[in-house]
């Protein structure tokens, strides 16, 4: 599954994958960006990232992932289904 950070926006900003699946967010404007769990089932950061970078992460547990990024939180956040 493929993430964008584009316009200080994220798209999909709400997914649905399986177990298992990886899901990379890459940045694609100007301004760094991130990558920050919220809670739930994993916890992760990515760190800064650059334009044209990317953050891979593989969902390794069921349940409801809300992220943003740290920089931008009020546009840029999504949630992430996982499900068997």
């Amino acid at each position: 599954m493929k993430i964008s950070y584009r316009d200080f926006a994220i798209d999909p900003d709400t997914v649905k994958v399986k177990v298992g699946s990886t899901i990379e967010w890459t940045n694609e404007d100007e301004a760094p960006a991130n990558v920050t769990s919220e809670g739930g089932p994993m916890k992760f950061a990515s760190g800064s990232m650059s334009e044209g970078r990317s953050f891979r992460l593989r969902v390794s547990r069921t349940g409801v992932i809300h992220y943003e990024c740290t920089l931008e939180p009020v546009t840029m956040n999504g949630t992430i289904e996982v499900v068997r």
